[in-house]
């Protein structure tokens, strides 16, 4: 019979997600019945739609568990006043999916769908009927208000199965909340929604394999960028906007890639961008982790090897700075170097670790270094230095954080590099400007 009903559950129910939910929803059927029916229409569905659908499963399961528990608990109680929400009376009788209560004027039946889950919820508990901790009530607590707030008793839940499925069936509402609102509003509006509320909750991304993090990077973070391609021409505000949201939401290489692309055509003169450093076409450094690690290993005195920036991914006629925050690991000298053409030279901002001096370096093929006349300063010592280079024209100016070192002549430049004297150092952020 069972067999039977699931065959034609699966005959009549419809592929469309939201057309079966909605006819779910308004079903009559028992819980134990839309569960299976739940089950049989996900039969060969594909992971997207059952990490959404876990959601009406965890509900359903989770309501199916702690009705039978406040009717236990109810039972009890027969004949006695109970108050559930604004209702109170006499409680006449407990029957699976409601109650019949004596009030003025006669009885009513009470459905336990129509009283709210933390209602439901703490009359179990006070019943001690239910773990102090458990899936079923972070399922519940979050039903009550669906919101970051709700998120608390799952979080609370301890690694195991029951902390699983209960951020396995919220992403599932998650998802088809963000559905929703990708099909019947702005995408932006919806990205902005979801960056302020799930978009922050690693744990709810993380769960049901990464259900919500493969919908932003497979689904959401596209449709940002495709969306910002459209409006680029007539809108570039609303372009930045949609960008910036792809970034601050997409971990995916390729998404990254394409709003790293777009970013710099939406920018106003003088902003800065963050270059990511695994996009830079570069030689002598190593990626480690978050950071491009780089050594002098030349024997000669006379020669130094490091970090040697051959391309940003923009000319350098389109740029008029580049912030660089660099760590030192061994060694006393650390400097950022540009090199130019015209004449060739190069001009390096420099810091001796143990002194705490920077200055500016000037360097003529065939001529013995010098440094700049009057560029010696004194800076603080930290773990980091943030070294900046701005331009305009040929007038240059070099800092290191907010110590300015030194103005200077120079044409455009060709090159960037980074130096560790007899040492190591590694590249931790880097920045240019928009002319």
């Amino acid at each position: 019979m069972i067999a039977s009903l699931a065959l034609l559950a699966i005959l009549q129910a419809p592929d469309d997600l939201a057309d079966f939910l909605a006819k779910l929803e308004k079903d009559k059927s028992t819980l134990q019945q839309k569960l299976e029916k739940i089950d049989a229409w996900s039969t060969g569905k594909s992971e997207d739609v059952l990490a959404r659908v876990a959601w009406n499963k965890g509900l359903i399961e989770s309501a199916i568990r702690i009705d039978a528990l406040f009717v236990e608990g109810l039972k009890k109680r027969v004949g006695k006043q109970v108050t559930f929400g604004r209702t109170t009376g006499v409680l006449k009788e407990v029957k699976p999916d409601r109650v019949v209560l004596g009030v003025a004027g006669g009885t009513i039946d009470l459905e336990f769908a129509s009283i709210a889950h933390d209602v439901r919820l703490e009359d179990v508990k006070k019943e001690g009927l239910l773990p102090a901790q458990s899936a079923e009530e972070a399922i519940f607590r979050f039903a009550g208000t669906k919101s970051v707030a709700a998120l608390a008793t799952a979080l609370a839940l301890t690694a195991g199965n029951d902390r699983e499925r209960a951020f396995a069936a919220i992403a599932g509402w998650a998802l088809q909340e963000t559905d929703k609102a990708l099909a019947t509003g702005p995408t932006v509006k919806a990205a902005e929604n979801f960056a302020a509320t799930w978009g922050k909750q690693a744990e709810l991304l993380a769960a049901a394999d990464g259900a919500l993090r493969k919908f932003v990077d497979v689904t959401l973070g596209p449709k940002l960028v495709e969306e910002a391609d459209a409006v680029l021409e007539k809108d570039r505000k609303e372009a930045r906007k949609l960008l910036d949201l792809a970034s601050a939401l997409c971990k995916a290489d390729d998404i990254r890639a394409k709003v790293s692309e777009r970013r710099w055509a939406v920018m106003e003169k003088g902003e800065w961008m963050a270059i990511p450093l695994d996009a830079i076409s570069e030689e002598g450094g190593e990626l480690k982790g978050s950071a491009l690690a780089y050594e002098d290993t030349a024997e000669e005195k006379e020669k130094l090897t490091g970090l040697r920036i051959k391309s940003l991914g923009y000319g350098w006629d389109e740029i008029s700075g580049v912030k660089a925050r660099v760590k030192p690991i061994k060694g006393d000298i650390i400097d950022m170097r540009f090199s130019f053409t015209d004449p060739a030279e190069e001009h390096s901002v420099a810091v001796h670790i143990k002194e705490g001096m920077g200055w500016r370096g000037h360097f003529v093929a065939g001529k013995e270094p010098k440094i700049g006349a009057g560029s010696t300063r004194k800076v603080p010592k930290k773990a980091d230095y943030e070294f900046i280079a701005q331009w305009e024209g040929k007038k240059w100016k070099y800092s290191v954080g907010a110590t300015e070192i030194d103005t200077f002549q120079a044409g455009e430049p060709k090159e960037l590099y980074f130096f560790a004297s007899d040492g190591n150092a590694e590249l931790l952020s880097l920045h240019i400007r928009k002319k």
